[in-house]
């Protein structure tokens, strides 16, 4: 990514390199590609970029993250602890990647030493924060050392006092005496006893190279060290034994080939090299995808069960269609046919409505003539379409001969045609807005696989670590928009247009054991409900059944309409069955309808759509959602007619 923002300008000779030779800043590509192919891209930004200004000494600091650059010092006592905190865990992760670099990119081992000095820098007064994030300025450079004393110059011999010759032949002769008894008369002292030095363990463990032959000699040759010989060795001790238990592992690849196709014997596999002491090496880790790749076929569903379990059950038939409108395994060999039977089957249902219909309203000619406007022009390739066109037409025919009549006063409107503001207040369907505040919907509005898949392109060994995992993602994904902000901003619009005489309830769905109950509200107060999902934040999990059930029992119901907008992008995290919840309402509430408003078509609220009789609306992007919430609230607007 290209630097964008200036930090400062600053003197380039008042700190001298770590190293004491060389310029580490040279080497800012290098060291910026090799952070960012190991640790998440952010990382690489806190080295910032030099640019140094001709004939000046000077240097320039840029940074390609977005903000205004503040000294840390300058910041406030809270912002500056987290930033202190950050700068640190950056400094470590850039250490320890140091540490293991000949491990796991041998093609830059040689960089090793440079990261470990770009992370020391002189002084605070080179730390600004960028964003909430630290950048350092004049990286792998100390303060300079203190001055060095001047030399004192020689004093020139004096001349013309020639008994100073007389005193250098007397030290000549003193000398002379003293090398004689030196070299001839003093008795030669014994020889000193010379100790050789202690093996370079370090240097063997490293020649060993992972021979576990070689490994295993220099074990016995530690084993066999007095405590004092041991001393100082336990770096080499740990760093030994980790090499030895990649060499008494099992062959994974081999256990895998033997597994393949026995799901349960994959997942057991999974299990146990998911264990912490377990050491991941770069194949063991090709091993784990492998094994990922096979378990998520194993877990893809039987298309061709699910029809056949749902077959005379219309609604389950309207539940598969909409599950299978955006499948998790698109490439099912069997899905096609499965669609077209599906297709047929609904049709079925389809016909079996429209008869069953037609048959209670055969005897009424005004509903009779309604019925007939309904049918659409698609139904004529139902089978039993034509019969019921042939049973339908002679009673039409006897509905359509003049009956002269009075014509009847017409009876009041009913309460529940009423439009907002003729209706009274106690008739108004009260609201609750079901919101899904778990950790997911600070994602982009793009599928989680694909997430992942990106994630894992930058580099697999970042899903291990669920804070990595998380850093990326927000890193990778920052300039896109969040999944909760198309929801807040699509939930404060129907907000903003609900009827005057309609309450509304607001239930988060953020973490385990259960949902959080914000608040109902009356019309006049809107302006906090607005202020409160304003202030929506993503969490953790997804208890949605305790979600609806705590929002069922805010609503009437029972004596008045009410309705229950979900609005989620995922499934029960928290053990829990939502849609067991759903049908307990609406066997103590008919009145109750739940809406659901799907972000990226999870398909999980489905069955606590159909318990009440609600509908699910699909969102795959930004308009979507907001055309779908404003959907899934019309309800609480009154009939059709008051929508025109």
């Amino acid at each position: 990514m290209p630097s964008s923002v200036r930090i400062a300008r600053l003197p380039g000779k008042q700190f001298r390199p770590v190293t004491g030779s060389g310029d580490p800043l040279n080497e800012h590509a290098a060291l910026i590609g090799v952070i960012r192919r190991h640790l998440p891209a952010v990382t690489g930004s806190l080295l910032a970029a030099p640019r140094r200004v001709a004939d000046t000494g000077e240097v320039e600091w840029y940074s390609d993250l977005a903000g205004q650059p503040t000294l840390l010092g300058s910041l406030p006592a809270d912002e500056q602890a987290q930033a202190r905190q950050l700068l640190a865990d950056r400094v470590g992760s850039v250490r320890t990647l140091a540490d293991n670099l000949a491990r796991v990119d041998p093609a830059s081992a040689h960089l090793a030493d440079a990261l470990r000095n770009a992370v020391r820098y002189p002084c605070d007064d080179n730390v600004y924060v960028i964003g909430g994030q630290p950048v350092l300025t004049f990286w792998g450079h100390l303060d300079p050392s203190r001055p060095v004393p001047a030399v004192v110059a020689d004093t020139a011999p004096r001349r013309g006092f020639p008994w100073l010759w007389l005193l250098l032949a007397l030290a000549a002769l003193a000398v002379g005496a003293l090398l004689y008894w030196w070299l001839v008369l003093r008795e030669p002292a014994p020889p000193p006893v010379v100790t050789p030095p202690p093996p370079d363990y370090a240097a063997l463990l490293a020649a060993a190279n992972g021979d576990c032959e070689r490994l295993a000699a220099l074990d016995d040759r530690l084993r066999q060290l007095s405590p004092a010989e041991a001393a100082g060795l336990e770096t080499v001790r740990s760093e030994l034994q980790r090499q030895l238990a990649v060499c008494r592992a099992p062959d994974y690849r081999a256990l895998f080939d033997e597994a393949r196709g026995d799901c349960d014997r994959l997942a057991v596999l999974a299990g146990e090299l998911a264990a912490p002491d377990v050491v991941v090496t770069d194949a063991l880790a090709g091993v784990r995808r492998d094994i990922d790749a096979a378990l998520h076929e194993c877990r893809r569903p039987d298309y061709r069960a699910l029809l056949d379990a749902a077959r005379g059950d219309c609604t389950a038939l309207q539940q598969l269609q909409g599950q299978l409108a955006s499948p998790e395994y698109p490439d099912a060999p069997e899905l096609p046919a499965v669609r077209d039977e599906l297709d047929a089957a609904l049709g079925a249902c389809r016909m079996q409505d429209l008869q069953r219909e037609f048959d209670s309203v055969k005897d009424d000619c005004g509903k009779l003539k309604a019925f007939g406007s309904k049918l659409q022009a698609a139904d004529a390739e139902l089978p039993g379409y034509q019969k019921l066109k042939a049973d339908m037409a002679p009673r039409l025919k006897e509905c359509n001969k003049p009956k002269p009549a009075p014509k009847p006063e017409p009876p009041p409107p009913q309460t529940s045609e009423l439009c907002p503001g003729e209706r009274p207040k106690e008739q108004a369907p009260d609201m609750v807005l079901v919101f899904d505040a778990s950790g997911s919907m600070k994602y982009p509005l793009i599928p989680d696989e694909e997430i992942r898949r990106r994630v894992v392109q930058q580099s697999p060994f970042l899903m291990l670590n669920p804070q990595l995992a998380e850093q990326a993602i927000e890193s990778q994904f920052s300039n896109m928009e969040k999944r909760v902000d198309v929801a807040k901003q699509a939930t404060r619009r129907v907000v903003a247009g609900l009827p005057e005489d309609v309450d509304v309830g607001l239930v988060l769905v953020k973490n385990c054991p259960q949902a959080e109950k914000v608040g109902f509200y009356s019309p006049g107060q809107r302006s906090r409900l607005l202020r409160d999902i304003n202030a929506i934040t993503p969490y953790r999990k997804t208890p949605l059944a305790s979600g609806i059930q705590v929002a069922g029992s805010m609503v009437d119901g029972v004596n008045k309409p009410s309705l229950m907008v979900v609005i989620s992008d995922g499934k029960e995290t928290c053990g829990a069955d939502p849609c067991a919840v759903a049908h307990q309402l609406a066997a103590r509430k008919p009145l109750l309808k739940i809406n659901v408003v799907d972000i990226l078509g999870t398909g999980a609220g489905n069955c606590v759509a159909a318990a009440t009789k609600g509908r699910v609306w699909t969102a795959n992007n930004a308009s979507d959602v907001a055309s779908m919430v404003d959907r899934a609230a019309s309800d609480v607007q009154g009939p059709a007619h008051c929508r025109k």
